[in-house]
């Protein structure tokens, strides 16, 4: 035994820097970011003893992170399969030699196992750099210090052992195999690699058809099985989709396309591999981007982003004794440069709300000037009480919540102040109506006022001052500040209502982009790196053809082509898989608007960075000059 792994290292040695470097490179990246996916949900969101009190965005956090893993899976498939035609061939030998199908298996198990041991105690480095990094960057996320516990430990032997099973995989199909390679053999990828479509395409009709009141756990495990069988897909279907058109382009007319044609039949496999990574992952930039969009636009936190993005925001002050607001304060953060008006808070409300009655509407206290600030009412005088009813609201906007008959509304209502047991009756002389659609085009998700009543008439009939009052100013955090500031000095407390739901927008904006572009980084680097060894291990098919004269523009041509055509095929399918994801989705969410909530500049911009990277890589790992073809090739020839 103690031969087999002393050939087993003289193996490895074999195998070439990039083998070696690559398998250490890809085990370290993958140790480190599938610790750091698994750590961070609980470092940004920590679990307490009451399972009712974790923070709700705990769950799209983790699953957005854990996405990451799909990449991270195909860079070790990629690194552990990097010259096996070479090993394969050495392999093969032996078995030729006489050696048993387990000292085969030991001698292949330890040339992947020193480069990936060696990589996963690398990772482990690399994460407590990360980790380090992160701590002293991202301090004002994190919740507590991310930990460092058995979860690196289970990584990193998991990421050693799924290489070593990766890189052993194709070792069973070594007996009666010679050592030769015959490159002109056509193999037509099998219809099974079709198999895993229906599932994905079943289990998201399965998800679009569950009414959204019948959502429930076996509805989750559908979507992430869909999720599953899509990327299956992907990876399995382009090979298959690849040979058809390989098939055309092969009776092309023009040479490039002919060589691209034949290299795409006779390697169709080895090249669609190189693209997996990219297709999988603009697979999951596509779901990330449309979910992203999808928490943003759901509810009333679509109100929240608006407000503090475009404006106009609401930011509240208030006495913490409940003391009136003092009226010069109110008049000076009325005269702050971003500051369109300051509005009362209601200190009144239905005598019937009070009594605990059904019939309770939203009643705005202040004038004119001030309900303008808030809602697109017409006909509004200061000195007369007015129901309010509301035209054209989209959907449920306002569904579920009281509403004023019209033809009958009462002339008078009981209104009670405060919190003193003190009520008066007030005469509502007037109809009025909120143009819902204009108001909205000021506030995302506007606010229910069902009566107003003049600030004027409140305090005659003993109203007192407000304890709070809400300002009205355009987007930005200066004027958050000059209002902080000018609250301090009258002893107010500062609440910016849109905050706590834009923080939490903030940070899955700043997950989803993190975990798409490490996804776009690692499939990249699994596509050079691939594209390298496939350079190296064809060297002598370029000798042959440059040997009968072909020009390095035909053969730059044809290696363009033959990429862009496994690459074109894996986008497509991607994207028709993502969009079907998200129509799935998009069903189960009943405050949505219509249409997929995706960011399209965001997803092009993705698309083509995609692409020019892997056209890039594919180009400049391409040795094209005769000079980059050494003698000993053409005499193989």
């Amino acid at each position: 035994m103690a031969a087999l792994v002393v050939l087993g290292a003289r193996l490895t040695r074999a195998g070439g820097r990039l083998r070696f470097l690559s398998v250490v490179v890809g085990c370290a990246l993958a140790v480190a970011l599938l610790t750091l996916a698994w750590e961070l949900p609980e470092a940004m969101f920590p679990a307490g003893p009451d399972p009712l009190m974790v923070d709700p965005l705990r769950g799209p956090v983790a699953t957005t992170l854990a996405v990451i893993a799909a990449p991270v899976v195909a860079l070790i498939l990629a690194v552990g399969r990097l010259s096996s035609e070479v090993r394969d061939r050495r392999l093969g030998a032996l078995v030729l030699l006489g050696l048993g199908r387990r000292g085969v298996l030991l001698v292949a198990a330890v040339e992947i196992l020193i480069p990936a041991l060696l990589g996963s105690a690398l990772g482990v480095g690399v994460f407590l750099l990360l980790r380090l990094v992160l701590t002293a960057v991202a301090a004002p996320v994190l919740a507590q210090p991310i930990a460092v516990g058995g979860s690196l430990a289970v990584v990193a032997a998991a990421v050693v052992a799924l290489a070593a099973v990766l890189a052993l995989a194709p070792v069973r199909r070594l007996r009666g195999l010679g050592a030769g390679v015959f490159e002109a053999v056509v193999l037509r990828p099998s219809l099974w690699r079709l198999t895993p479509l229906p599932i994905a395409l079943g289990l998201l009709l399965a998800v679009y058809v569950t009414p959204p009141d019948h959502v429930s756990v076996r509805t989750a495990y559908a979507l992430f099985g869909a999720a599953v069988a899509a990327a299956a897909t992907v990876v399995l279907s382009v090979p298959l989709l690849t040979s058809q058109v390989a098939r055309m382009l092969a009776r092309g007319h023009a040479t490039w396309v002919m060589l691209a044609g034949r290299s795409m039949e006779t390697h169709g496999v080895a090249i669609s591999r190189r693209v997996t990574a990219l297709g999988v992952t603009t697979f999951i930039a596509f779901v990330a981007i449309g979910y992203l969009g999808l928490y943003e636009s759901s509810g009333v936190r679509a109100s929240y982003v608006h407000q503090v993005e475009e404006g106009p925001q609401e930011i509240w002050v208030s006495s913490p004794g409940e003391q009136p607001v003092p009226a010069d304060l109110s008049e000076r953060l009325a005269a702050l440069p971003a500051v369109e008006g300051v509005i009362p808070r209601p200190t009144v409300s239905p005598a019937s709300c009070a009594a605990g009655g059904g019939v309770c509407p939203r009643v705005f206290v202040g004038t004119c000037s001030q309900l303008a600030l808030v809602a697109a009412v017409a006909g509004c005088a200061d000195g007369r009480a007015a129901w309010i009813t509301h035209a054209d609201a989209p959907g449920d906007l306002f569904a579920h919540l009281w509403e004023v008959d019209a033809a009958h509304a009462p002339t008078r209502v009981g209104l009670s102040i405060g919190d003193t047991g003190e009520s008066f009756s007030a005469r509502v002389g007037s109809v009025l109506t909120q143009d819902v659609r204009a108001t909205m085009d000021r506030w995302w998700h506007p606010e229910r006022i069902d009566l107003f009543v003049p600030s004027s008439i409140a305090r005659e009939n003993g109203a007192p001052e407000p304890p709070s009052v809400n300002v009205i100013a355009s987007a930005g955090g200066e004027v958050r500040g000059d209002v902080e500031r000018l609250a301090e000095e009258y002893g107010m407390q500062v609440f910016a209502p849109a905050m706590p739901d834009y923080e939490q927008v903030v940070t899955m904006r700043v997950t989803v982009w993190t975990v798409v572009g490490a996804s776009i980084a690692v499939a990249l680097l699994v596509f050079v790196v691939a594209s390298i060894d496939r350079a190296r291990a064809r060297r002598r098919g370029r000798a042959r053809l440059v040997a009968v004269g072909i020009p390095a523009r035909i053969l730059r041509g044809s290696q363009a082509l033959a990429t862009a055509v496994p690459l074109a095929t894996a986008i497509a399918m991607a994207l028709g898989l993502g969009w079907a994801a998200l129509t799935a989705l998009l069903r189960l969410d009943t405050s949505q608007r219509a249409g997929l909530p995706v960011d399209g500049s965001a997803l092009i911009t993705v698309c083509v960075v995609i692409t020019i990277g892997a056209l890039t890589a594919s180009l400049a790992t391409l040795p094209l000059t005769r000079s980059r073809i050494r003698p000993e090739d053409l005499r193989h020839e």
